[in-house]
């Protein structure tokens, strides 16, 4: 029975609608790398697309929709038991500076940086964030 529930959770994620990129992807990326190169690397579009404005620099931002398995919530019962993980969804931004990769993480990322630049645009970026979420 285990294995047909597990066979059931791996279905339903690989025929889901939506697409999401796994945290290891994310791990791939480095600074300095093109808009191009990075989405060749991610295999996927941003869910969406904006830019922030810093002390008159002007800074282009890619949200992306990353699945991590962060959350152990319990076992499954049975003789064949096995972990059972929550997924979580979070929000990676992606910030570009001249068309070139700068910085990229959560919004709690940005704004924990010890890089100066980063943690003053986390401000801009989080209102930004706020008011977008807040649009209908």
């Amino acid at each position: 029975m285990a294995i047909k529930i597990a066979a059931f959770i791996v279905l339903c994620t690989l025929f889901s609608c939506k697409s999401y990129l796994i945290f290891n992807t994310i791990n791939k990326l480095h600074k300095g790398m093109t808009k191009e190169a990075v989405l060749k690397v991610l295999e996927d579009k941003p869910v969406k697309e904006f830019t922030v404005t810093v002390n008159g620099q002007t800074y282009d931002v890619y949200d992306f929709e990353v699945k991590t398995y962060s959350n152990l919530v319990g076992m499954s019962g049975g003789t064949n038991s096995f972990p059972l993980y929550q997924d979580n969804i979070d929000d990676y931004y992606l910030l570009y500076f001249n068309g070139k990769l700068r910085y990229w993480g959560t919004l709690v990322e940005y704004s924990e940086t010890e890089d100066y630049e980063i943690s003053v645009i986390s401000k801009e970026l989080y209102n930004k964030v706020n008011l977008l979420n807040n649009v209908k």
